[in-house]
């Protein structure tokens, strides 16, 4: 298989003088975001593979290059890119360094948070051509963030709830402060009751029924009916007692993108019923499954 790859990224090596001033016409996205994101900006014709997962359908029809942790070098040299999408901390480091040293151009992007998001936009649309489409794409999303950030900013601090976000069922594992879920739940006027780090720390019951929180929100691996019956058995949880454990999508939940700001919308609403007003956004709405 390495042999393989050695003589596929050779063939494509020789036609790379013909090809290198030429703005990319072949593009592998090696996160299926990465993938959404070309599409929303209107590059979906670029992409020639992406990377297992996600639910887009517009994407079903390209061809895999295998799974998000481990993506084949076989099939990417295979499908002859001139230009490889990769996630600072989701494409594998050497990934991208054997791609580099067999002539691929690799563009890292860093869509970590919501400032990371406008920054990957801006450096995908000057790479894909497509300026014009970023600008406005980065002025919809700072519109909407600032609906939300302005709405949350009159809740007074006493109202803020108090939330986790789980992402994996057994044993429970929580999103942290510091990660993009811990972001979205602090610009939904929520607050996390778990330390800075670790990142995604496990907690039993024990250690929930300690932290008392309000809302208990179920996305990623977690995100099932079993997961919730657990915790709304408890009658020492504020969140079970006020039936705030929800079910969300945990493809809006799970990693930054421009579906993100359904997920804030949604969230926001969740915690705070009402706050936004309804149907004020054009993507807004609220997805998720209370009890």
């Amino acid at each position: 298989m390495t042999r393989l790859f050695a003589l596929l990224a050779a063939a494509f090596l020789a036609l790379l003088p013909a090809a290198a001033c030429a703005a990319p016409s072949r593009v592998v996205a090696l996160a299926p975001s990465l993938a959404v994101l070309a599409l929303d900006l209107e590059a979906g014709h670029l992409l020639v593979g992406k990377a297992e997962g996600g639910s887009e359908p517009r994407l079903k029809h390209l061809p895999s290059i295998g799974s998000y942790a481990r993506p084949s070098l076989e099939r990417i040299a295979g499908l002859k890119p001139d230009l490889c999408l990769a996630i600072k901390d989701g494409t594998p480091p050497e990934t991208v360094r054997r791609l580099r040293a067999a002539g691929f151009p690799v563009l890292v992007l860093a869509p970590e948070h919501f400032a990371g998001l406008d920054e990957a936009i801006r450096q995908l649309g000057d790479a894909l051509g497509k300026k014009s489409e970023a600008a406005r794409l980065r002025r919809m999303m700072a519109a909407r963030l600032a609906k939300v950030d302005a709405a949350v900013a009159s809740l007074p601090a006493s109202e803020r709830k108090k939330a986790l976000i789980q992402v994996q069922g057994t044993p429970p594992m929580f999103a942290g402060p510091a990660t993009f879920s811990g972001e979205l739940l602090r610009r939904a006027g929520g607050s996390s009751p778990l330390p800075a780090a670790p990142p995604y720390p496990r907690a039993g019951v024990e250690q929930v029924l300690a932290m008392q929180p309000e809302a208990i929100i179920i996305s990623g691996m977690a995100c099932s009916e079993d997961a919730a019956e657990l915790w709304r058995r408890l009658p020492g949880l504020p969140a079970a007692r006020s039936k705030r454990i929800f079910i969300v999508d945990a493809d809006l939940f799970s990693q930054p993108s421009l579906r993100s700001l359904d997920a804030l919308e949604q969230l926001t609403e969740l915690l705070h019923p009402g706050l936004l007003k309804r149907g004020s956004h054009s993507n807004g709405g609220t997805h998720g499954a209370g009890n």
